[in-house]
Formats: structure tokens, C-alpha cells, sequence
């Protein structure tokens, strides 16, 4: 099924961050992107008293809204409102998520909750031990409606929580630990080599659950974790054609389940990705992408040389991992049903030698590299909505336990759980937004017209209303707002509740009159919510990366060849592997660099380009290092903000 690729604005959690400076922006340890203020539709004027009007505009840092207003009252005020208290989805889109497991099989369900108590439900399997990390990818049009919810059709435009849950079957006691799920339309992954730990006759299952393997000449593969571009794992091949004769050889990975079974569709993707090094760099091979015809073998849609950077976007193979990208504009027609993804070697490839590859998969580039985050599980478990559950009852039929772990990319959740005579148990999030470790709102702003006052209001679920308000003059340029959550105030103080900060479930930007003011206008970009520290704690001589600075943040892009940049300097007390990966406000990654870096001082640049070389819109975007010593296996990663401006 070809899905629509538009999304909602979603209030996406991003990655927990501890970074160094970062110019006009601060250093943020904590980030939440409220909206990225890409679509008007989720914004209204609310409860004002004069006439507002909304607009889309652009913004030196993105997109961002226009509130045109007009005082007419004695004491007038206007207003734009979000709702920020569900999920908002079309039903169609794809889940995607990572997980782990050990201990005894159990019924393994995905859950989402909507506004009025329905619930609809997906089995991913009776999961037992995993053996590693695993891509879960399902579509929400495989959901059914759960029996133990309410009655009525489910609403996936209010969406109130998403669960993962177990029903005992064989056992009682285990682990489940959940990474980076995301939701959208953008990529389908084919293989991305974090299954079994090891081949069974040189054959093993991808991603997909169909076979891999390699076939004819003098090679060899194994999935090994010493190397590997994401997760713990990539495929090793190892290949020798230069004994004389003409020996061919590959490695497969298919996309369907054999001869007259089903194949897997691409269809309304445009790109095929992968990321490959080498052992010692100049390695030789071809790709090839198979239609399935229904023979088992099916039938070649292209065979293109490795290093043909035209055709793939590599000139040669090296040492540090590269991006593959293999336009498929011209074979939209043969996507529909996919046969195998190959690596063919024959004499002109010699050896022996040795490649590793990760993370085989289709893309829609219009939609970007990766679905958009719904949540990283980056934050520690304290300051998260996460919470378990269990089946009710005396004494407890069950216990669960959470908790923080390292995972593929991101940290992940850890539920350890053990069943007594309970019947289920699971993990749940809450959509509402948890503000509770933020220490303000971010976002920028200017004005014109009369002098005024602006006003953020933030809601609970229990209707608690709090504010902030400041008298700002008329400005030409924007600057970033910073609105301290100590500093804001029971809109009504005779009654004020605590506010809990836990469950906010709307966000109102307000301007009030001041004095004889007329009206005028309020531009606004995107809202963060962030933890600002002048200090990042991890640095000190025992570290691995001692210092970072970001020299022209924000920077332009106007061609005068003058801070057209970001420079990253940073020092080294060991040789390390710098993985650098920049991610628009949909937690989707634009760009991606990874090298090797002596002791010392050392500096890269990002030149606001994703990995084709097609310039981003200004805006702002999230940067991540990760950082491992070579000599001492510590590591380091951190996130920060990084500006495109006009």
C-alpha cells in the first residue's frame, strides 16, 4: 500500500543533550520541540478579544507564524492556541521501533489508547530471547480494535498513549528494553543486520524475517559487532576472486518469501540506501536490485558498480563509512514487488579482501532520511510519562520495574517484569507533554506596530493555567525569546492549583494592550523547550572529548564564502571515532559524518548540506557527537542546537 506521506505537526520528543556552547542559542542538556511551526492548521485564534488573524511565513530559523492584530476594546488582548495533549495521526502511517528481550516467551502486543478509552492493538510475536537488538516496522492499518477498551470506533486524531504489553504465556519472569520508536511515511528497512548473532550455514534472516546468504564463489559472511555503523552490528563479507579462472560470487538478502510467495513492496520510494567501508579501502563489487517474478531467482532491474559515484554517490571505497544512494526514479514500476537486494564479485573484485555494510534500506527522500521520532527514550526514566502497569490485584500478581539502559543509537527503557498469577502487564506513555525537568520555553520572535505586552500560557490536564508576561518594543530582527518555567505565575491567583508540570496539555502565545496601543504584528518560529546549563559536566581531563566549541552558530549560506558554516573545533585526550549526525525538528537525520581523529586538537565543518549535498532551509537543527576513545573504549554523546539563518 502506497501511503500518503503528509504528517501532522506532532509535539515530538527529541534527544536528551549535554553539549558545549552554542552561540545565540545557549547549551541545552534537555530538548523538547513543541512545534516546529510547519503546519498553520494546529494553531487557531482563541478567546481573544479583538479580531487575530493567522499566517504562514518563513523565518530566518524556519518556518514559523504571523498573528496579525487589531485592539478595539478598552482592554483588548489576542491569541494563538495549540493543543498539545494527543497525538494527532491519519491511521495509515508506519511504526517503527527497536527492542530487546530476554527471559521467558510471552505474548508480546503493541497498544496505542486514544481520548475516550478505545484501544487498538497489534501481536508482534510470542517474543522469548531475542538474541540482540530488533527492528519491529508494522503499519497502523494492521492494528484491531481491543476487546478491553471501550466501545466505538477508534480516533487516531486524539491519541492519549502508547503501550507495550505482554500477556503471560509459557513463563513469568524477563526483560524488554525499547529504543527510538517513530511514526510516519519516509523508509522501508530491508536489512538492517541486528538478528541472530551468527550464520547457520552461511544463511541467516534480515530485518524482513526472509533469508540471507551468500552464494557461489570464495566468499564468506558473518555478522560480527566489532564494526558497525548503527545498533551493535554489520555484515562482514569476505571474498578472494583473484585464483584464476572466473569465479563470481555474492551475498543476498532477500525481500520476499521464495518462489510463488509474497514480495516485499517499495513501492513510493525513490532511493535505495546503505552504508559500506573497508578493511583496508579500494575494495571492488557490484550491486544489483532483483524484481521478484514469482521464480525464486528473479530477474535483474540493474547492476551498478560500487564506486561509480554517478550511479551511487562513492567514488571508491575507504576505511570510514559511506553513504550509498542509488536514485530509482526509473524504476518506479518494478518496486512493487522487490526480490533481493545483491553484492556480486567476480575476478576484476581480487582479493582477498574484506567490506562491512549496514543498514540496507528504501527511502522516500521528500520525506526524509528516517520516520519522525515519537520518542527517542533518550531521557532518563524520571523525567519521562513512561509508566507500568499491571494486572490488579491482592497481592500484586505481578511486578514491573523501570528503568534507563544504553541502546542502539539512542538510551532506551528497560521493563523488568515478573508474572504470578497475573494475566498481563506492560509500559504506557501519556502524549501530553512533560515539562517537568525543562527549565523554559525558547523560541524566536519579533514584532511591529504598537508597543505590547506578550503573554505564554501553559495548561495542565487538571485545567491549571499558568503564565508569563513581558512588555517588549516593536523590533525589525528576531531574537531568541527564553521564557524561565520559575518564572511563571497562576493565571488566576485566588484560585491558582499546582501546576502540573507532568501533563500540559495546551500552549497559548498572547498579546495584551498596553496603554493606548492600537494592534500590530507577532512573528513566531519554532518552540523548544529546553534545560539550559553554561557548563557541559561531562568534559575534564579523564574524558574523552576535553573541550568543544561551535564557532559560527547560527551561520548563512549566502555564498561569500564568509561563516558559510558551523566550525566544530574540539580536543581529543585519545584517538577516537567522531560520529556526527545533525537532525531537523521531526527527529529525522539530514546528515551524517563519521571519521577517525587523533589526540589533540582537531576541527570539522557542517556546511548546512544533507548527505546528497542539497542545502537545508535555515532553521534550526539538532546536532549529535558520539565520541569513542580507541585506546580506553570510553565514550561520550551529547546533542546541542545548531542555526541556518537567512
Amino acid at each position: 500500500m502506497r501511503l500518503s506521506p503528509k504528517l501532522l505537526a506532532l509535539p515530538v520528543l527529541l534527544i536528551a543533550v549535554s553539549a558545549a556552547r552554542a552561540g545565540d542559542f545557549g547549551t541545552y542538556t534537555s530538548s523538547i520541540t513543541i512545534d516546529n511551526m510547519s503546519s498553520l492548521s494546529a494553531w487557531s485564534p482563541d478567546f481573544g478579544d479583538d479580531p487575530t488573524t493567522l499566517s504562514s511565513i518563513a523565518t530566518p530559523y524556519g518556518p514559523g507564524i504571523k498573528m496579525d492584530y487589531t485592539f478595539t476594546a478598552t482592554k483588548g488582548w489576542a491569541q494563538m492556541h495549540k493543543s498539545i495533549q494527543y497525538w494527532k495521526f491519519f491511521g495509515t502511517e508506519n511504526l517503527a521501533f527497536y527492542y530487546r528481550k530476554t527471559g521467558s516467551a510471552e505474548k508480546f502486543y503493541v497498544k496505542f489508547k486514544d481520548s475516550s478509552g478505545r484501544l487498538m492493538k497489534l501481536l508482534i510475536g510470542a517474543i522469548g530471547d531475542s538474541g540482540g537488538w530488533q527492528l519491529a516496522q508494522v503499519n497502523l492499518t494492521s492494528f484491531a480494535p481491543a476487546p478491553e477498551g471501550a466501545a466505538g470506533t477508534f480516533d487516531w486524531t486524539n491519541v492519549s498513549n502508547f503501550e507495550f504489553d505482554f500477556d503471560k504465556s509459557d513463563g513469568g519472569t524477563g526483560a524488554l528494553e525499547v529504543s527510538e520508536v517513530r511514526i510516519g511515511v519516509s523508509n522501508i528497512v530491508l536489512d538492517d543486520f541486528e538478528g541472530a548473532s551468527s550464520f547457520v550455514s552461511n544463511v541467516t534472516l534480515n530485518a524482513r524475517g526472509y533469508t540471507s546468504g551468500t552464494y557461489g564463489g570464495p566468499i564468506t559472511a558473518v555478522l560480527v559487532s566489532t564494526v558497525a555503523f548503527r545498533g551493535s552490528r554489520s555484515l562482514e563479507l569476505n571474498y578472494n576472486m583473484s585464483g584464476g579462472g572466473s569465479p563470481t560470487g555474492g551475498y543476498y538478502t532477500n525481500a520476499n518469501t521464495g518462489a510463488g510467495g509474497a514480495a516485499m513492496s517499495a513501492a513510493g520510494m525513490n532511493q535505495l540506501r546503505l552504508w559500506i567501508k573497508g578493511a583496508a579501502g579500494g575494495e571492488k563489487g557490484n550491486i544489483e536490485l532483483r524484481h521478484f517474478d514469482g521464480s525464486g531467482t528473479g530477474t535483474s532491474v540493474f547492476q551498478y558498480s560500487l564506486t561509480v559515484s554517478s550511479l551511487t554517490g562513492i567514488a571508491s571505497i575507504s576505511t570510514s563509512w559511506q553513504l550509498i544512494t542509488i536514485d530509482l526514479s526509473a524504476y518506479a514500476s518494478q518496486l512493487s514487488a522487490i526480490q533481493s537486494v545483491n553484492f556480486n564479485f567476480d575476478s576484476t573484485s581480487g582479493g582477498p579482501s574484506t567490506i562491512y555494510i549496514d543498514d540496507i534500506a528504501f527511502y522516500n527522500s521528500a520525506s526524509g532520511q528516517q520516520l519522525p521520532l515519537l520518542d527517542s527514550m533518550n531521557l532518563p526514566v524520571a523525567n519521562t510519562s513512561w509508566s507500568s502497569y499491571s494486572d490488579a490485584s491482592t497481592p500484586p500478581a505481578a511486578t514491573t520495574k523501570l528503568s534507563s539502559v544504553p541502546g542502539p543509537s539512542f538510551n532506551a527503557i528497560r521493563m523488568d517484569y515478573a508474572f504470578n498469577a497475573g494475566a498481563w502487564l506492560g509500559m504506557s506513555r501519556k502524549s501530553s507533554v512533560d515539562l517537568s525537568f525543562i527549565d523554559g520555553l525558547y523560541f524566536p520572535f519579533k514584532q511591529s506596530g504598537d508597543k505590547n505586552f506578550v503573554e505564554i500560557k501553559i495548561k495542565d490536564s487538571n485545567g491549571s493555567t499558568y503564565y508569563l508576561h513581558k512588555l517588549y518594543d516593536p523590533m525589525d530582527t528576531y531574537f531568541v525569546l527564553k521564557a524561565p518555567i520559575k518564572d511563571f505565575k497562576a493565571f488566576q491567583e485566588d484560585s491558582a492549583t499546582p501546576l502540573n508540570l507532568r501533563e500540559i496539555t495546551d500552549i497559548w502565545i498572547s498579546v495584551a494592550r498596553n496603554n493606548k496601543a492600537s494592534g500590530g504584528s507577532f512573528y513566531v518560529g519554532s518552540i523548544i523547550a529546553a534545560t539550559e546549563s553554561n557548563v557541559f559536566k561531562d568534559f575534564g581531563a579523564s574524558a574523552v572529548m576535553t573541550s568543544l566549541d561551535v564557532v559560527n552558530n547560527p551561520f548563512k549560506v549566502d555564498g561569500t564564502g564568509f561563516n558559510n558554516a558551523a566550525i566544530f573545533k574540539f580536543n581529543l585526550s585519545e584517538p577516537a571515532n567522531i560520529r556526527f549526525r545533525v537532525y531537523n525538528l521531526k527527529g529525522i537525520i539530514i546528515y551524517e559524518l563519521q571519521n577517525d581523529f587523533v589526540a589533540g586538537d582537531n576541527s570539522f565543518q557542517w556546511n548546512g548540506r544533507n548527505n546528497g549535498g542539497t542545502l537545508q532551509n535555515s532553521g534550526l537543527y539538532i546536532y549529535q557527537i558520539y565520541a569513542k576513545g580507541a585506546l580506553t573504549g570510553g565514550d561520550q554523546k551529547f546533542n546541542n542546537i545548531v542555526g541556518i539563518g537567512k
